[in-house]
Order: structure tokens, then C-alpha cells, then sequence
């Protein structure tokens, strides 16, 4: 029989702690993947944004066939782009990305946000002189929210027209984010939640630890080898961790087509922007299987190599405390960076920005991941420490109050049993 196979029967035969466990994990990894998969989804959607921004741009030329002139005005907190376009000859002339061919004289094509606000507010038809007569596609926008219009003109009402050359750039402009700073957010983003996650995986490996220690013991004396026994121990977090990641995948893509028309402060996308890239499918499918099947490696080893002391139940060692000292380091340089940011200063100018943020968040979490036992082994014996004293203390005040209940009980129990006794003699003596 398969490893796989035996330890999901196992599994499934090991009653409902084993199988809540088995819940927990799945929907752990299921928040987890879409977590991640939105976190690399984030750098993805404003390099699109910016990819369609530089393609729109208006390059000059020696083109004699027209000219424009374009405006950049706000409107209220958003601001409002107006690319103005008049003939001066026949011929072709080129066309901008999600628009069919360039409006003539006394026509425009707005965006379909600012189709909306023209709609709106009647009064703001001045801004878009002329018959709107199309909308722009998402192919021409930066965004869904965006406020963008191109506007067919005579060459005399323009003030300061340049030659019409063509429409895209040959380098990215108005970047939102530049590269560099694109690849340390991604990083940084996809560490800071894919810690979590480990952290998570590694406290469901741990409960109901003495059964599955056992029963994976069992395995082993039973003529069960290491590998077979790592692997049947395996399957059950691997399992877990794949189901979750494809219920983690489809969550993220209802979400993400609800998320893209209500948009995030500050950033809105087309749903096509949002939805995750071959690789980040490839990277969540099989990274979160690979995440758990480490864990399980690692949660399973002792009672694969040593058995026999897991059946005798023989004191464990205690944790190795070595981890948690990444801790320091990696929330020191945290630290740091948050308190220049209080005191006005930017830090995260430099290149030295490009190796500090990301080896502060990984030194963190490994911190986080090999000092979560040392820590919490030290929290439950200092609570251990506190109970044990608490208790001593009340149960020598229980049991002080309890001895004076019972010496006046007794007091009492005695003054009634004599009581009787006297008042007969006393009759005794009056009847004499």
C-alpha cells in the first residue's frame, strides 16, 4: 500500500480530533495561498497599469498630418487628463490603444469614469469641450477610476501645439512604483505571508502530538521504515495543505472580481489586472504542499528515528533557544526603520534599503518560526510556576479556614452534647 494512501486512511480512521485537525489545516493554508497569491498579485496589477500608461503616451514627430496639446488639470482630489487633437492635412494618423481612430473636430472620447461624471454634473461639460461620441476601452486606461478623454480641436484654438508622431513611449513613465522598489515589495510581501503560514502549519502539526507520535511509533516497530513512516505522517499536511491551496486559488478569484469594482483607497483595477499569473498559480499550488510537507518532516522525525522512546514516553528534550536570537537583529533594523519614519526621515532611500528590508523580514521570521518553541515552552512554565504558587497559597488558606471550621464545629458540637447532661443534674439536685 502507498504511504499516501495508508496515512489518509489512517486519518480518516483516527476519529474527529484527527480529522478537525485536518480541517484546520486545510482552511489555514486556504487563507494563507490567497493571502499570497494576492500579495503577488499587488506588483502585478500596478505594472500593468504602468505598461498601459507608457503605450498611451503622446510622442512628438514630424507627422504634418495634425497636432495636440495635452492638459493636466485636477478635478476635486483626482486628476483629470485631456489629450486635445486637431487635423491639419489628410492622411492616417495613429491611434492611441482602446480607441478605434481619433475624434474629428467638435467630437471627444472620454473615459468611462468621466463619462459618469459628466452625467452627473452637467456643469463639468466645459471641461470636455464638444459631442462625446465613444469611450475609451480598458486597453487605453490606467485604471478604472481614471479621468481621461481625448478631444478633437481646430489647430487655432491651441496655444501651444506640437506635431502629432506617435502613440507609446520607449520607457515607462508615470511609474507608480519604480522596479527596484516593485521587487522588494514583492518579496517583502510574500515573506511577511508565508511566515504566518508556516507558523500556522507548525502549531496544527503539534496538537494531538503524543497520539500521532505514537501511532507513527506503532508504524515504525511494526517493520514500517523511516521514509515510508515520514511519508505516512506527510501525506496528511500535504493533502491539507493542496486541498487548502486550491480552495485558497478559487476564494481569491471570487475576490478578486468583487475587489476590482469596489477598488482599495488609492488603487483601482480591471479584474483582468487582478488574476494570478502562471507562476504565482505554480508557486501556490505547489509551494504550500512543499511548505507542509518540510513541517511534517521536521514534526515527525523523532518519532520515526527513536520509537521505542516514544512508547516508553520518555521526558523530550527541551527546545533549542539559538532561534529566537534572530529576533533581535532582524526587529532591531524593523525598529529602526519605524523610528526614522516617526522622526520625519525617510529610510528607505539607498541601495542598502534593497538588502536590509528583506534579510530584516527573513531573520525575523525564522526567529518567529525555530523561537516559537523555546518561547512558548518558557510562557507555559512560567505559567506553570505562577499556578503552582497561586495554588499552594489557596490551598493553605482553604485549608487553615477549613481546620478553624472545623474546631468550632467541634466546639460547638460539644457545648450542645454537654448541654443536656447539665440541665438533667440540675433537675436531679432540685428534685432532692
Amino acid at each position: 500500500m502507498n504511504a499516501f494512501v495508508l496515512g489518509m486512511r489512517l486519518l480518516w480512521g483516527s476519529g474527529r480530533r484527527a480529522r478537525a485537525r485536518f480541517l484546520l489545516m486545510a482552511l489555514g493554508s486556504a487563507l494563507g495561498v490567497s493571502c499570497l497569491a494576492a500579495a503577488l498579485t499587488i506588483p502585478t496589477i500596478i505594472a500593468a497599469s504602468d505598461a498601459r500608461v507608457t503605450r498611451r503616451s503622446v510622442e512628438t514627430g514630424e507627422n504634418t498630418n495634425a497636432v495636440f496639446q495635452e492638459f493636466l488639470d485636477p478635478y476635486g482630489s483626482r486628476p483629470l487628463r485631456r489629450i486635445f487633437v486637431a487635423r491639419t492635412g489628410p492622411g492616417p494618423l495613429p491611434v492611441p490603444p482602446g480607441v478605434k481612430e481619433l475624434p474629428r473636430a467638435g467630437e471627444a472620447i472620454v473615459s468611462p469614469e468621466l463619462g459618469e461624471v459628466l452625467a452627473a454634473n452637467p456643469r463639468a461639460a466645459g471641461l470636455v469641450p464638444g459631442r462625446v461620441t465613444g469611450t475609451i476601452a480598458p486597453a487605453g486606461l490606467g485604471g478604472p477610476d481614471e479621468l481621461y478623454a481625448y478631444i478633437g480641436t481646430r489647430p487655432a484654438e491651441l496655444t501651444g501645439p506640437a506635431p502629432l508622431g506617435h502613440f507609446g513611449a520607449p520607457y515607462a513613465q508615470h511609474e507608480l512604483i519604480e522596479p527596484s522598489t516593485l521587487d522588494i515589495l514583492r518579496f517583502t510581501i510574500g515573506c511577511i505571508v508565508l511566515l504566518p503560514l508556516v507558523i500556522f502549519l507548525s502549531v496544527c502539526a503539534r496538537l494531538s502530538g503524543e497520539s500521532r507520535a505514537r501511532r507513527l511509533a506503532a508504524l515504525r516497530l511494526v517493520g514500517l521504515s523511516v521514509k515510508d513512516t515520514l511519508r505516512v505522517n506527510a501525506g496528511e499536511s500535504v493533502v491539507a495543505a493542496f486541498v487548502g491551496a486550491v480552495v485558497g486559488l478559487v476564494g481569491y478569484l471570487g475576490v478578486n472580481e468583487v475587489m476590482a469594482r469596489v477598488g482599495l483607497p488609492g488603487l483601482h483595477w480591471f479584474p483582468d489586472d487582478g488574476r494570478p499569473e502562471t507562476s504565482t498559480v505554480v508557486v501556490c499550488l505547489l509551494g504550500c504542499p512543499a511548505l507542509a510537507w518540510i513541517v511534517g518532516q521536521f514534526s515527525a522525525r523523532r518519532a520515526a528515528q527513536s520509537p521505542i522512546s516514544v512508547r516508553r514516553t520518555a521526558e523530550s528534550r527541551p527546545p533549542r533557544k539559538y532561534g529566537a536570537f534572530l529576533l533581535i537583529p532582524g526587529l532591531g533594523v524593523i525598529g529602526g526603520y519605524c523610528l526614522f519614519s516617526a522622526m520625519g526621515r525617510d529610510p528607505s532611500g539607498g541601495s542598502a534599503s534593497a538588502v536590509l528590508v528583506p534579510g530584516a523580514v527573513l531573520m525575523t521570521g525564522a526567529g518567529l518560526v525555530f523561537g516559537l518553541a523555546p518561547i512558548t515552552a518558557w510562557l507555559s512554565a512560567a505559567w506553570r510556576r505562577y499556578r503552582n504558587r497561586f495554588l499552594c497559597r489557596w490551598r493553605c488558606d482553604a485549608q487553615r479556614s477549613i481546620r478553624g471550621v472545623r474546631c468550632g464545629w467541634s466546639r460547638v458540637s460539644c457545648c450542645w452534647c454537654s448541654a443536656p447532661r447539665s440541665r438533667k443534674g440540675c433537675s436531679s439536685n432540685w428534685t432532692r
